[in-house]
This record gives C-alpha cells, structure tokens and sequence, in this order.
C-alpha cells in the first residue's frame, strides 16, 4: 500500500479522497519510537512503504523551501524544495480537525472516543457491536 497514509480511520491517498503529501518513518530508533507511540495500531512494525501523511503533521514541522549561501555572491537564497520533508525532530499528532474531515470515512469524526489509541479494526468493532447477542438466563 505505498503512498497511503498507515493511520486508522483516514483515507489520504486512497481512491476517492484527496491526493495528500506523505512522509517515510524515520530510521532513528527514538524517532521511530515516538511515532509508534503516536500511531495508534496494535503490534504494528512498519516498512519501508509504510507513511503517514500530512494531515498529521503540524505545519511548522514540514519543509516546503530550503535556502543556501551562493559561494560567488556570498547572499543566502531560499529555493521553493520539489518535495517537501519533514523537520528531523517532527512527531504526528492524532487530532481530527475539520480540515481533516474530508479525509475520513463518514460519519467516523462521530465515532472517535476521547482517547487517540484506536484498535485497527476500532470501525468494524464500532458496527459489529451495535448488532451484539444479548443472552438470557435459561428456565430451567
């Protein structure tokens, strides 16, 4: 699933939702810790394919220009980067906004408890729970 963003309940990337920037795990190992604590998936390893996109980055983690020193001129200039990247000390926050919205699958904004740790399957379980089995006492 490259290009897709890994965290539960969102839909960046995939087919009728908007095409949104996406971001590689770190291979640091604290790097890659803190995002796995922010990530809310049971038992999760990520790979090389594995990202996260934008919409779970504040906007001050992310590059979009870089700027260098012209060695003849000696003046600084900012050029606009073709891909943008995140910062080296960037971490995903889980926060649905209403920006975020139109990224998720209706009607979940509803279903979101107040904890951000979701079980990957947390909509399915949502949805089979309504239809639960109540069990009475036999007469016997």
């Amino acid at each position: 699933m490259p290009n897709k963003c890994c965290v539960p309940g969102y839909t960046g990337n995939y087919e009728k939702a908007k095409k949104i920037q996406v971001f590689s795990f770190p291979k640091d190992g604290d790097a890659l810790n803190k995002w796995l604590r922010v990530i809310p998936r049971k038992d999760f390893v990520p790979t090389s394919c594995t990202k996260v996109c934008a919409v779970h980055f504040d906007a001050s983690y992310i590059e979009r220009t870089t700027s260098y020193t012209d060695p003849t001129t000696g003046r600084v200039v900012e050029v606009v980067l073709p891909v943008p990247r995140l910062r080296p000390v960037s971490v995903p926050t889980y926060q649905t906004t209403a920006r975020e919205k139109h990224l998720m699958p209706r009607g979940a904004d509803k279903k979101l408890p107040n904890s951000p740790m979701l079980c990957k399957n947390h909509w399915r379980h949502t949805k089979r729970n309504k239809k639960e089995t109540v069990f009475r006492p036999s007469k016997d």
